[in-house]
């Protein structure tokens, strides 16, 4: 990089935190051959903290992946790539830093910096019959909150749901996820109230 990157490449980035930090990670550029389900070449991000689990989809073509903090200490970049078509490849910067929770379950807070959200219990199963509502509300009218998740499984009884409200001249917005393939999802605005519901007698997720 910048020139073009070889083939047959097989490269694994990996990154450890210490203590409370976590790994952060944000791509500056990327070109990567694209094809179907990036089938050819392509860049995954991994949680190697739980053993190897892959964080959203694999990534190919020119889409910048989205920003990533590792849920635990150690966050893995692999890149693989086959033996016809190249390009010129990624950079990405990465740090080091700890991450302000807003509440276990719920909570009322204004936002002027990072910080992160979790379903009760996380990384465990979350608990049935809940209902956690999150209230952010950006310190500034001219600030965006920026929503990145990076680990997202419901319960497989489809009756689980996160539904995320945001608001702001240019950011409004009023979805429901219940889905589990919901990572790397990316919603903003001025303000933002996250309603996660959880039913009984499924299979919980995390």
């Amino acid at each position: 990089y910048p020139n073009n990157y070889a083939d047959y490449l097989n490269c694994d980035y990996t990154f450890t935190a210490s203590g409370d930090e976590h790994v952060w990670i944000k791509f500056t550029d990327f070109h990567v051959e694209e094809g179907p389900n990036c089938v050819w070449d392509d860049v995954s991000i991994y949680d190697d903290t739980t053993g190897g689990t892959r964080i959203g989809e694999k990534h190919c073509g020119t889409d910048m992946p989205p920003f990533v903090v590792s849920p635990g200490q150690t966050l893995r970049v692999h890149f693989k790539t086959d033996y016809v078509v190249t390009a010129k490849g990624f950079s990405f910067d990465y740090w080091f830093d700890t991450i302000d929770g807003l509440g276990n379950c719920g909570t009322t807070t204004t936002v002027s910096g990072d910080g992160a959200i979790t379903s009760p219990d996380y990384p465990n199963s979350y608990p049935d019959n809940t209902e956690c509502v999150y209230e952010l509300t950006a310190a500034s009218p001219a600030d965006v909150i920026q929503l990145f998740f990076v680990q997202f499984s419901l319960g497989s009884g489809g009756s689980d749901s996160l539904r995320i409200v945001t608001t702001g001249q240019h950011h409004g917005s009023d979805t429901t996820e219940i889905r589990d393939d919901a990572n790397f999802l990316h919603v903003g605005g001025t303000s933002a109230t996250l309603t996660f519901t959880s039913s009984g007698g499924h299979t919980n997720g995390d």
